[in-house]
C-alpha cells in the first residue's frame, strides 16, 4: 500500500472545517476548553468542555460561534482511510442517523476519567 499524504490531518482550528480540501474528510472533535455553537443542517448545536463530536459532512456546518475561551483538539480523516482501517465500527443505520442528527455527545464522568487518565485536559 503506498502511503498518501493528507490521510489524517490535526489542527486545533475549529474553522478548518470550512477549507474545501476537508470537505470530505470526518472530523472529530474533542472541546478541551469553552463552548462553540455550530450551524448543523439548519439547527444550532452546542458543543462545550468535554464533549465529543463527529462530523461525517462538513458541509452541513455553514456556521461556527466559538467562545474566546474554546480549544479542541480536531482530527480530520481521509473516508478511504476510515473505510480500510476499521471496518468493524460499523455504526450501522441507527447509528449513522443518530450522528447525522446530533454529531454531539456529551461525555459522562467516567468517561472523562479515562481521557484525563490517557493525558487529556478535562476538568
Amino acid at each position: 500500500m503506498e502511503l498518501q499524504q493528507d490521510i489524517i490531518i490535526v489542527s486545533a482550528r475549529i474553522e478548518a472545517l470550512f477549507n474545501l480540501k476537508l470537505s470530505n474528510y470526518f472530523t472529530h472533535v474533542f472541546v478541551t476548553d469553552g463552548e462553540c455553537v455550530m450551524k448543523y443542517s439548519g439547527e444550532q448545536v452546542k458543543m462545550g468542555k468535554g464533549d465529543c463530536v463527529i462530523i461525517v459532512a462538513n458541509h452541513l456546518v455553514t456556521e461556527l460561534h466559538p467562545t474566546d475561551d474554546f480549544h479542541a483538539k480536531i482530527i480530520f480523516i481521509e473516508p478511504g482511510f476510515m473505510d480500510v482501517c476499521t471496518p468493524h465500527t460499523s455504526y450501522g443505520i441507527v447509528g449513522g442517523m443518530t450522528m447525522f442528527i446530533n454529531p454531539v455527545m456529551h461525555l459522562d464522568e467516567r468517561a472523562v476519567a479515562l481521557l484525563q487518565a490517557a493525558g487529556y485536559s478535562v476538568q
